[in-house]
């Protein structure tokens, strides 16, 4: 009896939003060659991030995840055939894993959520 696909081969991308800027991982395993590694990038934000509009937060954070893609060179999300930046499909809608380079197996965000009012 085969191993199941998601023990052989398998590719988990970890996106986190902290206080000073976006966090990345990506982690690989290929069990059948004992292979395994983590790559990760830091990203602060924008200092006029607090003044952007919800367009200009989506296309920074596309910007961000191409940016990504190339550092760690491997396809992550699925292209939007009409953009001429060729920039992910909104919403960000990543590519099954097929290989490595090619797709994840899963996709975990976190983002802090800060307080409303000041505690003391």
């Amino acid at each position: 009896m085969g191993k199941l696909p998601l023990l052989e081969k398998n590719a988990f991308l970890k996106i986190w939003f902290g206080y000073e800027g976006v966090r990345v991982n990506l982690a690989y395993s290929n069990y059948s060659n004992d292979q395994s590694y983590i790559v990760s990038d830091f990203h602060e934000y924008p200092k006029d991030v607090l003044h952007f509009t919800d367009d200009e937060v989506q296309i920074w954070i596309a910007e961000l995840f191409i940016g990504i893609e190339e550092k760690f060179n491997w396809q992550i999300f699925r292209k939007d055939s009409k953009s001429k930046k060729n920039l992910p499909e909104m919403p960000f809608i990543t590519e099954n894993f097929r290989d490595e380079g090619e797709g994840v197996t899963a996709v975990s965000y976190t983002h802090l959520t800060l307080p409303t009012k000041r505690i003391v």
